[in-house]
């Protein structure tokens, strides 16, 4: 007899609709191989990332966080923080700022007009004025601040003057204000020529005097 092919696991299949060689899906058999899902994972939803607010960043020396840092994303020194005037050299002819620590500033160029105040020892004082002591750590940048009026007690009168009494507290630098023409010697009886009969005070050295009256004796 002719021997018929038969399907084992299926006696009513067909050879040509015989499932018991096709591949099959363990966890779903009505699943075709190719779109069987046993071994796969399931896909997973990422997190989203967290924001990173600025009070968790620590900025580096010569700045510090900005004011509202709780309120600001971000985790860099631009976003979070502010540069302070510490950290920052003053030209010559100014000083930093006393509270210099404290001292905030968002941009590089602001620094000298931010941090630094000009000092006297770079301010021109006008005529008739001079420069105040210790003007290199006196701050200020005009005349009242770093100047003093000069007295006439310092000025030089010319030949045939003499200062103005009071000249330590008169204020000038010429000789117009400061001075005055030098009074006449004063005569002294040791001068004069006492008529005859007459002699000389014994002092006629210190009398002042040019007559008889005042520098003889009878």
């Amino acid at each position: 007899a002719q021997l018929v092919a038969a399907c084992p696991c299926c006696p009513t299949c067909s050879m040509e609709t015989c499932p018991c060689f096709q591949p099959v899906c363990p966890c779903c058999p009505t699943c075709a191989a190719e779109a069987c899902s046993c071994g796969t994972a399931p896909p997973t939803t990422p997190e989203p990332e967290v924001a990173k607010v600025c009070n968790a960043f620590s900025c580096p020396t010569g700045s510090v966080l900005r004011q509202n840092a709780a309120s600001l994303t971000g985790e860099s020194a631009e976003a979070c923080c502010l540069m302070t005037c510490s950290a920052f050299t003053c030209p010559a002819g100014k000083v930093k700022r006393q509270n210099a620590a404290t001292i905030t500033t968002d941009s590089a160029a602001n620094f000298e007009n931010t941090c630094c105040l000009a000092v006297c020892s770079a301010f021109a004082c006008p005529a008739g004025a001079k420069m105040r002591e210790g003007a290199a750590t006196i701050t200020g940048n005009d005349a009242t601040a770093c100047c003093l009026k000069e007295n006439c007690n310092v000025f030089s009168c010319p030949a045939g003057q003499v200062l103005r009494p009071g000249a330590e507290s008169m204020s000038g630098n010429d000789a117009n204000t400061c001075c005055a023409s030098s009074p006449p010697e004063p005569q002294l009886c040791t001068g004069f020529n006492c008529p005859v009969g007459t002699v000389l005070h014994d002092n006629a050295a210190s009398i002042e005097g040019n007559d008889a009256a005042a520098c003889c004796l009878q």
